[in-house]
């Protein structure tokens, strides 16, 4: 069962301080006895990365540490990872899709995000939006999480700017269900089973989940339109993998739906989802082994209504209603490791992907109905090349270096808005197709110094190409609008870091990293008016009380900061993992609007910090305590409205009765 928030206060106070003098293990075996659980190793660049990552930060949550966490939402579960978050401070549970962009390290937050999301080598950012849809992706089902913040376009290209987590499904054989259920009507339950006559092996997962509601505005400010942001969906995926030889092939498909309200009657959206991979990995033709080819496609349709609600509260007005918003990718890679001595090689290979999408939306709602519809898309297209060479110059250093090659392109972009009765045509926009060649490297070190010291440093770049949904969709949020724009420039990130990591299993593990980056033309939403009326620039009413914003290219961000990570087992039986991130992001140039020049980005705190503690209490029970922390921070560019420092703590408990049962309790935000 899973229950959050005011009744167990006392109850979870006391049993912080319970955990936090008893004992703890990662894990057991079927008698319930504590175990190592040892990394499972998937190949492939895909799902592992190259040895360029060396000289990289790179955190690996594995499946054992999942099965711990008090949050069955993998969002929720990685923010044990300072610098790792959505657009905003709230959950995915509740977030507007739109604004699910994963963050990295305080890179300038936005609802597209600026990380690469992969499961199982595909991608997870919406093809038309960049957001990520995190109710698909339940942490129980997860095999490893292995994020790699910074490292530029390396081996990914577009989308990587901020870094990569990549995600890759259970496989473990057998068959395990998990049912939950809790306060505020949240029920889950999900299935995996894996079966494996060799050569042949078949997996299938399901997920189903209502949540009855979170209440998404104070009590204080709440008014009779404000109502619980409930969520219900489902989704599958089956996987059949197939050895030949050397070779393995993996096919996979998945599907996703859900339905969920943004916290009033008529702020509604929904999600529907597929995809289909194929994967072959290993083998070796010539001089070329690791041999490793994917080919996938997705389609996307989101809905979603924006509203306005009056100043008491009372009254809600639909404002803009996206009714459907298709979107297609397809995409493929191959990639082969090169021998060019015992200490040396290269990864080379090359890769594609293509995007479509539209949004359809009614608008301009007068007289009780909406009077206008918009019909704005486009395309792009994107191939890469790349190669990361590396030579052990002796047993204990590695140097690596990369290069990448990317074409993109955008086409067919457009945007027209017609009269939704007769034929009156109020806007006919036909954008000219642009396109580029980008250039993108990093090299670095890795270095041994002792047997338990071992010291890393790198440099790359890296870019990113504004979404469909940035450069050709505006929206409305209440009385705030934010105007698209089709004239975006690419993003561009050079930058590097260094780091040291300390420690072994057995003594304890440290590990410190300072990065420092800059990137060139960001996109932010910046605000051009807040005075009712028309803004005659635009052509654009601003309605009282609103204001209106437009996707805008600020010359240069900066963003420095450390990143600490320890971890420690105090006895046989107790655990502890700390985490922490100091980061000072600025906006050092914006010729669009002066103003913002110095000021610290939006959504983020320059402060964040998580301890984790896992106690095995006996033989059966084990327990695990979160508290996660941030400092103030800003949500808005100019700074004049404060998110105020919070610290939360969750909690969980495992109690194991045989070999096939066990139950859990957990507790999610203690203290309110």
């Amino acid at each position: 069962m899973t229950f959050s928030q005011n009744p167990l206060k006392r109850l979870c106070a006391a049993s912080l301080a319970v955990l936090c003098m008893t004992g703890a293990a990662v894990a057991q075996d079927r008698d319930g006895r504590p175990q190592v659980i040892e990394e499972i190793v998937v190949s492939g660049r895909l799902t592992q990365g190259t040895r360029a990552e060396q000289a990289l930060s790179h955190i690996i949550v594995d499946r054992a540490q999942l099965a711990l966490s008090p949050q069955g939402q993998l969002d929720e579960a990685l923010k044990v990872i300072p610098g790792f978050g959505l657009f905003r401070r709230s959950a995915a549970a509740i977030a507007n899709p739109t604004s699910q962009g994963v963050s990295l390290r305080s890179l300038g937050p936005n609802g597209a995000g600026r990380t690469l999301v992969l499961l199982d080598g595909v991608p997870m950012n919406d093809p038309f939006g960049g957001w990520v849809a995190f109710s698909r992706l339940p942490a129980a089902l997860i095999d490893q999480a292995r994020l790699t913040p910074g490292g530029g376009a390396g081996i990914w290209g577009n989308s990587a700017i901020a870094g990569t987590l990549r995600l890759t499904s259970r496989r473990d054989q057998g068959v395990r269900a998990e049912v939950a259920n809790g306060r505020f009507g949240n029920a889950e339950g999900l299935l995996h089973a894996a079966f494996d006559q060799t050569p042949i092996s078949l997996s299938v997962d399901g997920l189903r989940f209502t949540r009855g509601g979170y209440r998404v505005i104070d009590r204080a400010q709440a008014g009779p339109v404000d109502i619980p942001a409930w969520s219900d969906g489902q989704s599958g995926q089956a996987m059949i993998n197939a050895e030949f030889g050397s070779v393995r092939a993996t096919a996979k498909l998945g599907a996703f739906s859900e339905n969920r309200s943004n916290g009033t009657p008529l702020a509604v959206n929904k999600t529907r989802a597929s995809d289909a991979s194929l994967r072959l990995y290993g083998g070796k033709i010539g001089m070329f082994s690791n041999l490793e080819a994917m080919v996938y496609g997705q389609r996307t349709v989101f809905a979603n209504r924006f509203t306005s609600v009056d100043a008491t509260r009372k009254i809600e007005t639909p404002a803009l209603d996206q009714f459907s918003v298709p979107a297609n990718a397809y995409g493929g890679s191959l990639s082969g490791e090169l021998a060019l001595s015992p200490q040396a090689g290269a990864i080379i290979g090359l890769d594609g992907r293509k995007v479509e999408g539209a949004t359809n939306e009614l608008f301009q709602y007068v007289s009780g109905a909406f009077s206008r519809l918009r019909v704005a898309g486009g395309q792009q297209a994107f191939t890469g090349l790349f190669i990361e060479p590396y030579w052990a110059l002796d047993p204990r250093l590695l140097l690596t270096a990369g290069l990448r090659a990317d074409h993109w392109s955008i086409f067919g972009g457009r945007r027209i808005e017609t009269a939704l009765t007769g034929s009156n045509v109020f806007r006919s926009d036909r954008y000219a197709d642009r396109s580029g060649t980008l250039a993108n490297g990093r090299i670095g070190l890795s270095w041994q110094a002792v047997q338990d010291l071992s010291v890393r440093a790198s440099g790359y770049s890296g870019f990113r190409v504004p979404t469909l949904n940035e450069l050709f969709r505006p929206f409305r949020v209440g009385g705030d609008i934010i105007e698209a724009n089709p004239n975006l420039a690419v993003e561009h990130l050079a930058g590097g870091e260094f780091g040291a990591d300390w420690g072994s299993a057995d003594t304890g593990l440290l590990s410190m990293t300072y990065y420092q980056v800059q990137i060139r033309n960001a996109v932010d939403n910046v605000q051009l008016s807040d005075r009712p009326g028309l803004f005659v620039p635009l052509n654009i009413v601003v309605p009282a009380g609103g204001s209106l914003a437009q996707r805008l290219n600020l010359d240069a961000i900066d963003v420095k900061g450390i990143e600490l990570r320890g971890q420690r087992s105090l006895g046989e039986m107790l655990r502890a993992e700390l985490s922490y991130l100091w980061s000072l992001p600025w906006v050092d140039r914006a010729k669009v609007s002066p103003a913002l020049v110095g000021r610290r980005l939006a959504q983020t705190a320059r402060h964040q910090g998580s301890l984790s503690v896992i106690a095995q209490l006996d033989p059966q029970t084990t327990a695990r305590m979160d508290i996660k922390a941030q400092s103030a921070a800003f949500e808005d560019g100019l700074n004049t409205r404060r998110l105020g420092a919070n610290i939360t703590g969750d909690l969980r408990l495992n109690y194991r009765i045989n070999r096939q049962l066990s139950v859990f309790g957990a507790v999610q935000n203690v203290w309110d």
